[in-house]
């Protein structure tokens, strides 16, 4: 990766985590307003940012799951897309996105497995060698 592409990752990464508080604390003012027993006004204004909210969280998980496929190198087929505002991906789509990225992750994960613990059988074996002959 090159360094403007980990900020980016960075970038999203913290807008996601700011996207993931505002959201949480628009719940919780949602609840109180219901809890208080204020207008329907109020309530219905507090319920529109919540979804406001989560249509931001989304579609930055989005970007970021896109900016991810796209260093893995995988196409998103044109079907997996939504034609929509709200959403980058059709249910589908983010479901596929999810499962292609687990894929990835698990073969990163077995690579690294295959790769360190054959050295570290081989380290060991030297050391026990290095050990008995003296």
């Amino acid at each position: 990766m090159r360094l403007y592409e980990i900020q980016m990752t960075e970038e999203i990464s913290a807008s996601i985590r700011k996207a993931r508080r505002e959201l949480s604390q628009t719940k919780n003012e949602l609840q109180a307003a219901v809890a208080k027993g204020s207008d329907d006004e109020e309530i219905n204004r507090t319920y529109d940012a919540v979804e406001v909210a989560e249509l931001k969280l989304q579609s930055l998980i989005d970007l970021r799951n896109m900016n991810k496929l796209s260093d893995y190198g995988i196409d998103v087929p044109k079907e997996m897309y939504a034609n929509t505002e709200n959403s980058l991906f059709t249910s589908v789509g983010g479901a596929w996105v999810k499962r292609e990225l687990r894929i990835r992750q698990r073969e990163e994960i077995e690579f690294w497995f295959k790769l360190v613990l054959p050295i570290l059988a081989l380290v060991i074996s030297i050391i026990a060698l290095v050990k008995k002959s003296h």
